[in-house]
């Protein structure tokens, strides 16, 4: 597990080249942390676009996956790409809030004994609270990670900045904006 201080910090960097990812329509739709690489001065890039999309008007609506395939990693999967329905940059959110997870726990939410197990997981299961791994982590920090990771796309944050700056706050102890 990582400080929350240095979480906040890579969770910053992270929603600085995703909000400009999703401003020139690309959604990453892989994001873990092997596909977060660190300089030495501490700066974070975002890495391996290889299954990212590019919405258009051409692509709006269409599904990111076909019958019996999974595109993304199982663990850190939005319910929608697990259902094969239309994804917007909020798959990004919901993934980001799972790499939050394991920044703080040292583990992902969900595990299984198939992709398909840990997927479905994803889009049955709530999110576990952060309070049991580890008690001294802010209630807050907790609602930022059920925010992020809603199971209706509908109900995370519009942007990743957003995500970043209540996460700022709910470490800080000041009122989340979002």
């Amino acid at each position: 597990p990582l400080p929350l201080a240095t979480a906040a910090t890579y969770i910053d960097q992270a929603a600085s080249a995703l909000d400009y990812a999703h401003a020139h329509g690309v959604i990453h739709r892989d994001l873990k942390p092997a596909n977060f690489l660190l300089h030495a001065d501490g700066r974070l890039v975002l890495a391996d676009f290889g299954i990212a999309r590019i919405m258009d008007e051409k692509t709006q609506g269409s599904t990111l996956t076909g019958a019996g395939t999974l595109l993304g990693t199982p663990e850190y999967m939005a319910p929608e790409m697990a259902r094969g329905e239309p994804i917007d940059y909020r798959a990004d959110i919901y993934e980001l809030g799972v790499v939050l997870f394991q920044m703080l726990t040292g583990h992902v939410p969900f595990t299984g004994g198939t992709p398909y197990a840990v997927v479905y997981k994803h889009v049955q299961e709530p999110m576990p609270l952060l309070q049991y791994s580890d008690p001294s982590i802010p209630a807050a920090v907790d609602a930022v990670i059920q925010k992020a990771t809603a199971k209706k796309r509908e109900d995370r944050y519009t942007t990743v900045k957003e995500m970043a700056q209540d996460l700022r706050a709910a470490i800080s102890g000041q009122p989340m904006l979002y």
